[in-house]
């Protein structure tokens, strides 16, 4: 059985529950004549017309403008709880910035070490591919905006563990693949729930869930909205 979700009707306003075909709001655009409802959390557009959800891309830039606003006034940067979230701006070099960005060394977009199998690690190492090649990621941790070395937080620390294997595998100046043996056993302590200790092959989703809670939970700063 479906889980009712909230939808909207555009025209009205009115609030109703939709499981599908037979549910409360679809009942109510065919009573009533109205020909679209959104859902609360998605966005997502039902037309009565073509009865089906369709894509509407002014729709959903909108929606998407007005959460962005919404996280940028309700979140807040762990530690304190008062600094809010800085509003997002594009950059744009002017001509200062222009100059001194012609004479910096431009770092490669692609890692050049490989990642070691430890066993069945490899469920883990496509996991950890998917982070390294991550652009926010990429530039986040080679920027150096958390630094293992520095990190007062008790081990195990996930961001540290990122920080360390951005650093070795961007490294121009070693060879051969990397052996993230401390990040395998930081894996193994944190994802007790879900039991992924051991050299046993395990599921990837488990691997990937549990890695990106515990990167939320061990770099500063917040996305709750809530």
């Amino acid at each position: 059985m479906a889980t009712p979700s909230p939808w909207v009707c555009l025209q009205c306003q009115l609030s109703a529950c939709w499981t599908g075909s037979a549910s409360h709001i679809v009942a109510h655009l065919r009573e009533t004549g109205h020909g679209f409802a959104v859902q609360a959390k998605t966005g997502a557009l039902w037309c009565t017309k073509c009865e089906t959800v369709v894509l509407s891309r002014r729709l959903t830039s909108e929606r998407a403008a007005v959460v962005h606003k919404e996280e940028e006034a309700r979140t807040y940067f762990q530690g304190d709880g008062k600094k809010g979230r800085e509003a997002y701006t594009p950059w744009k070099p002017d001509a200062k910035d222009a100059g001194l960005l012609r004479g910096i060394t431009t770092v490669p977009c692609r890692a050049h070490r490989g990642i070691l199998n430890l066993g069945n690690t490899c469920y883990l190492n496509c996991i950890l591919q998917t982070f390294l090649h991550n652009p926010l990621l990429r530039n986040y941790f080679l920027a150096d905006k958390h630094n293992s070395k520095a990190c007062e937080r008790a081990p195990p620390c996930i961001s540290c563990e990122l920080d360390k294997l951005f650093s070795e595998v961007y490294s121009t100046t070693t060879n051969g693949p990397f052996a993230p043996t401390s990040l395998l056993h930081a894996t193994w302590t944190i994802g007790k729930d879900v039991n992924l200790s051991g050299y046993a092959q395990h599921d990837a989703h488990e691997a990937f869930m549990t890695l990106l809670n515990a990167l939320h939970a061990h770099t500063r700063g917040s996305t709750s909205s809530a």
